[in-house]
């Protein structure tokens, strides 16, 4: 490092035409009078005129400068050595000298900036010829290659396109990659005969370990595009971003970067999605993509189908049951058959419902595809392991229907802003209950292949893939409307990145449209109550708690710590236990916690029900409802009533209506628990109640 790189401020040291003339005559000027003062021979000047010339030369030759720009700083060293060598034979002081000297750095001066921008031209050119004749040559090696290796005969490289350069971990940059253009012979020879000899190509290409040759379909019957990465992306994982912009389903979204580091994109508008791969292989991971992609979306919503437990839904529902978020990112959860049933049903419903419903929209927008919106959102519900749904051992006549109304969904209801992303161990029909379910899934992506062949069972053109192309946790191939696979790196999100997506998404997430609710019944509106969260909050496998849809469910034992309720033939243990986890995580710094303990603890016995009691309904209704089914009911009038909510007293002159026997008490007090919980908030102290879906946002989501 020289001394005017260690000096302070040496950006100061640069400057522009003007100062850089008044600089150099200022140092000709100084030169001059120095050398007269020590009476210097004349011939001192000419000869550092002559070696900084010599120097001008050397260096610009070195820097790769232009003819132009080197003849000019030889031309400036050498009249400045001429006119201090006549400055050192008179006077420096001389008026003719001065004037000749201040023509000189004038001239220089103006001639400097035409030469900077005569220079930049000339780098450009070289650069230009230099890419020409490196793209040249890499077309000849092609040409060569393609005759070599595939035996094409008249081959034409017509154009070679590079990628964008990345930096590497090295902090340099590096070439990711590059598209040849091929112009194939006559002789009736397709881009199918180049892709079956991919992999010859990239090993005589002599290509890094995980580099490949993608080959796809050109322009035109006779083209071919080779897509030659020379850079593995997919070798490093991919950390989900940090932002969460709003999006909207009618636009494309990332769910990871393809080979050349460019995004993988995929539009689910009307697009159904299939995700294929064996356990271990990411599948579930690429959902968690998924949810947190649609979630970030204004005019989506996301139901989730897991029959395994619901592990799918139980990390994107954690903020909310921990009360960190005001609304939950997924809209609708379930985790056994029959809430599943619910759930599709509920969906089939919708999306046949809407046709009628909204076809005066549809003729207003010009469309036939229903022009979703905040206000009008999207459900797509997410079916993790559908093999347990349609798989050629399913027996189960509630299995086999859910099955059935799933592919009613894919094939149905599309246009109607309702759709499916499902996922299953493998791609054959025996797995999918058909090969409907693979043939009408317009994106299709597997995950590790089991076997090599089920990438040829999966994508239509597979010609040349190898399960070796795509060798690392997180890589998939990617296949859109039927065209060529290609291999991507899927996004990595981990549980706390969940969280923070779950956290963030939580006060855009829209509410479902007041024609939808209707359509879907009061199982829409009672999703979050208590006795259907059984399975957040027990051990018991969740296809051993089946969803109340008729108020009888099968008693469990309590969970380890809590009293079991005997007053009712509802299952009480999963409540209480949802009761104490909200206590002992929810509400520990709450200064109404021991009110909320007594509520929660006497949920059943604030008013028994009337069967226990031998108490007969006096309204309307025919069979007297569980308290459980009741509280239902209170959080189905609470949605219907919308944004402006209810009182408790209108809510349990509801309920008497409706002809159940409940004291005013016991409604109050249920709703002071469903408030604890989350699913009920009330603004205004003494004032209506409104369902959770619609609470009032404020501008940090609270």
């Amino acid at each position: 490092m020289g001394i005017r790189d260690a000096l302070p401020g040496r950006d100061e040291w640069d400057h522009g035409p003007v100062m850089g003339t008044i600089n150099a005559a200022g140092a000709a000027l100084t030169a001059a009078a120095l050398g007269h003062a020590a009476d210097l021979d004349p011939h001192w000047g000419a000869i550092g005129g002559a070696a900084g010339a010599a120097g001008a030369v050397i260096s610009g030759r070195r820097a790769d400068l232009s003819a132009g720009s080197i003849g000019y700083r030889a031309g400036c060293f050498a009249c400045a050595g001429a006119w201090i060598t006549r400055a050192l034979a008179t006077t420096p002081w001389d008026v003719t000298h001065l004037g000749m000297l201040t023509a000189g750095a004038v001239g220089a001066g103006v001639l400097a900036p035409a030469l900077a921008r005569h220079e930049r031209q000339e780098q450009e050119k070289r650069h230009l010829r230099l890419a020409i004749t490196a793209r040249q040559a890499r077309a000849g090696e092609w040409e060569e290659r393609l005759t070599k290796v595939c035996a094409a005969r008249g081959v034409r490289v017509l154009a070679v396109q590079t990628w964008p350069t990345t930096f590497g971990p090295d902090g340099h940059e590096h070439e990711t990659g590059y598209t040849v253009e091929v112009a194939l012979p006559r002789g009736g020879m397709t881009w199918r005969d180049i892709a079956s000899r991919a992999e010859r190509l990239a090993s005589d290409a002599d290509l890094p370990e995980g580099c490949t040759v993608e080959v796809s379909a050109g322009a035109r019957r006779s083209r071919v595009l080779l897509r030659v990465s020379t850079l593995n992306a997919l070798a490093t994982a991919l950390p989900y971003p940090s932002e969460h912009p709003n999006s909207s389903a009618t636009t494309d979204y990332a769910i990871g970067r393809l080979r050349d580091s460019a995004p993988a994109l995929v539009h689910t508008r009307e697009r159904t999605v299939l995700v294929v791969g064996q356990k271990g292989g990411g599948k579930t991971n690429l959902l968690h993509v998924f949810i947190a992609r649609l979630s970030e979306m204004v005019d989506q919503l996301v139901w989730v189908i897991d029959l395994n437990g619901g592990g799918l839904a139980q990390a994107w529902l954690r903020p909310w049951l921990h009360r960190q978020a005001p609304r939950p990112a997924v809209d609708w959860a379930a985790a056994t058959v029959e809430e599943a049933l619910l759930m599709t049903r509920a969906a089939i419903a919708i999306g046949r419902g809407r046709k009628t419903a909204y076809r005066d929209l549809r003729h207003a927008h010009n469309t036939d595809l229903l022009p979703v919106s905040a206000t009008l959102p999207q459900i797509t519900i997410i079916v993790d392991e559908s093999k347990s749904i349609t798989g050629d051992g399913v027996r189960e006549r509630a299995r086999v229907t859910l099955g059935e109304d799933l592919l009613t969904i894919q094939e149905e209801l599309r246009a109607e802003g309702v759709n499916l992303i499902r996922c299953s161990l493998r791609p054959t029909g025996s797995a999918l209950g058909g090969i409907d379910a693979r043939v009408q899934s317009a994106i299709q992506i597997m995950m590790k292949p089991g076997e090599p062949e089920e990438l040829h069972k999966l994508f239509a053109n597979s010609a040349g893939l190898s399960a070796e192309d795509a060798p690392y946790p997180g890589n998939g191939w990617l296949a859109v409307d039927g065209g060529r696979p290609s291999p991507m790196q899927v996004y990595r999100l981990k549980p706390q990145d969940i969280e923070r997506v779950a956290l963030a998404v939580s006060d855009r997430r829209p509410a479902l449209d007041t024609p939808s609710v209707q359509l879907a019944g009061p199982t829409y509106a009672t999703r979050w109550a208590p006795n259907r969260l059984a399975w957040l909050t027990t051990d018991t496998p969740a296809e051993m708690t089946p969803a109340s849809t008729t108020g009888r469910e099968t008693r469990r034992p309590a969970p380890p710590g809590v009293d079991p309720d005997t007053t009712s033939g509802i299952d009480t243990g999963a409540m209480d236990g949802l009761a104490a986890q909200l206590r002992a995580e929810r509400l520990a710094a709450d200064a109404d916690r021991a009110a909320f303990d007594a509520i929660v603890s006497g949920w059943e016995q604030t008013t028994p029900d009337p069967e226990e009691a031998g108490s007969t309904p006096t309204g309307p209704a025919a069979t007297e409802l569980t308290s459980a089914e009741i509280r239902g009911r209170m959080l189905e009038f609470l949605y219907t009533a919308g944004p402006a909510g209810k009182t408790a007293t209108e809510i349990w002159e509801a309920i008497v209506k409706d002809g159940h026997d409940r004291s005013r008490q016991a409604v109050s007090e249920w709703l002071r628990s469903a408030v604890a919980t989350g699913q009920v908030v009330q603004p205004v102290p003494r004032g209506p109640y409104i369902h959770a879906d619609h609470a009032p946002r404020t501008d940090n989501g609270q």
